[in-house]
């Protein structure tokens, strides 16, 4: 059998232990035992501060109305009511605080809704046909819905002959 065989009887069947009987050498292994432990510490790399986690944007909703008014009528004295007339297929452009761009049209009635926009600012541009082009600047707020209705006035379509002609020399 080969391998290591301890000398006396007393050593058989247990583990050598180190045994030492000198006081000033006990010091200075337990020093060089603390020693090489706070070195090891030391060397470990630090753990960087934790920082402070942003919130996730919120998102809510935008919804409105895309009409033409009408006239006021007086219903009774001191009472009056406007006709709105929707206006269909009006292109509805919005730009969120984060510089994502939105688009949708409005519909038959002429409403119009955006989901999961990000709570912020929110530029908002209205083009139809035939129609002055409205702009709108409003704040999302996060699980809410924020209503912007607009109110389009009629594009002047009159001609003027002396401007609109080219210029002859």
């Amino acid at each position: 059998m080969t391998g290591f065989r301890p000398r006396s009887r007393k050593l058989r069947g247990r583990k050598p232990v180190i045994k030492i009987k000198n006081t000033d050498m006990r010091k200075t292994l337990f020093a060089l035992i603390a020693l090489s432990a706070l070195l090891a510490a030391t060397s470990l790399p630090a753990k960087e501060p934790r920082k402070p986690k942003t919130p996730k944007p919120g998102y809510g909703t935008v919804t409105g109305n895309v009409t033409l008014p009408g006239e006021f009528e007086e219903m009774s004295p001191g009472i009056f009511t406007r006709d709105e007339f929707p206006i269909r297929g009006a292109s509805i452009t919005a730009i969120t605080s984060q510089g994502d761009t939105l688009r949708t049209v409005s519909g038959q009635m002429g409403e119009y809704a955006f989901g999961r926009v990000p709570e912020g600012k929110l530029a908002m541009r209205v083009e139809a046909k035939g129609y002055k082009t409205q702009i709108a600047i409003k704040e999302v707020i996060k699980n809410q819905t924020t209503c912007q209705y607009f109110e389009m006035e009629k594009a002047e379509t009159a001609v003027n002959e002396e401007t609109d002609k080219p210029k002859q020399e």
